[in-house]
């Protein structure tokens, strides 16, 4: 292992549940590097229980996530990307480091559904 897949592998090792890298911008090594380091699975996005995982949000800059978007109809779209603590985009939940210097459980991501749902 190189000096990075190991420090990767000793964080991801550390953090508890199942982990699914939704590969991002920065993200450049193959799907087995990944795996390799500890993630359960690689995607590009994923959809579970009403909620679009993916790395952008689904605006007019970012086609492949409104093509995903209109694909799937999600309730949410749980997204990283946008390092801006204040820009927040109708419909989607902003998981990115940035925005709260911390890990976001799942279980605030559905909240955050569950009252997106009671809002529609």
């Amino acid at each position: 292992l190189g000096p990075r897949k190991e420090a990767l592998q000793k964080i991801i090792g550390d953090l508890p549940g199942r982990k699914t890298l939704i590969r991002g911008n920065h993200d450049h090594q193959a799907d087995m590097w990944y795996i390799c380091a500890g993630f359960e699975s690689v995607a590009d996005w994923t959809f579970e229980d009403g909620m679009l995982f993916i790395h952008k949000p689904a605006t007019s800059m970012n086609p492949e996530s409104v093509r995903v978007f209109e694909q799937m109809s999600p309730d949410i779209v749980v997204h990283g990307h946008i390092h801006s603590r204040d820009r927040t985009i109708p419909g989607h939940f902003n998981v990115a480091w940035d925005r709260f210097y911390r890990l976001v459980d799942l279980e605030e991501v559905k909240s955050a559904n569950r009252a997106h749902r009671n809002l529609v």
